[in-house]
């Protein structure tokens, strides 16, 4: 079984990323920074803030008077601060001494940031307990949309009608005759 499984497209897939955390793994750093340079600017005003003594600015070229905030990074900054977090875990998780499978002598490797996200989700464990690998294949047979017949198989169903019909038929017939 164990070898059935490490053959699974999941587990030979080396990182499994949803588009979303695509485009979040690009976009996070560029929030860390932006974060990083409000935080400079903040301790920048700050200290501008402080300079003006009585009124009189000593810095002359810095006239924070008539500023106001168009943008708060705080949504922004959390956002980035929790994909970090969730960063750190997946590297704890790949760290952890006690998350480790002595039958085949592997510690546990988390492909995705997300994984910590779903622990503590999973209700119910389906296992195959035969032992065999089956093929569960669907064909597209056939298909009615807004009353035209898509498909050219003949179903069961439509050969059970054309049956039914048939005797259907004989039977009238029969009587008929009989009469």
């Amino acid at each position: 079984m164990e070898y059935v499984m490490s053959k699974s497209p999941i587990l030979m897939d080396r990182l499994t990323l949803s588009g979303i955390e695509k485009k979040m793994d690009k976009i996070c750093p560029f929030w860390y920074l932006d974060y990083n340079n409000f935080y400079w600017i903040y301790l920048f005003g700050i200290e501008t803030k402080n300079d003006i003594s009585g009124g009189k600015l000593r810095r002359w070229y810095l006239q924070p008077d008539k500023t106001s905030v168009f943008y708060d990074p705080k949504r922004a900054s959390l956002a980035a601060f929790f994909h970090f977090l969730t960063a750190l875990m997946f590297i704890f998780i790949n760290q952890d001494r006690e998350m480790y499978y002595e039958e085949t002598d592997k510690p546990a490797h988390a492909r995705t940031s997300n994984l910590n996200e779903e622990l503590g989700l999973v209700d119910t464990v389906l296992s195959v307990k035969t032992d065999t690998l089956t093929c569960n294949s669907m064909e597209f047979v056939k298909c009615s949309i807004a009353g035209v017949a898509y498909g050219h198989v003949v179903t069961e169903v439509e050969r059970a009608l054309a049956k039914q019909k048939r005797d259907g038929s004989q039977e009238v017939g029969n009587t008929s005759n009989d009469v």
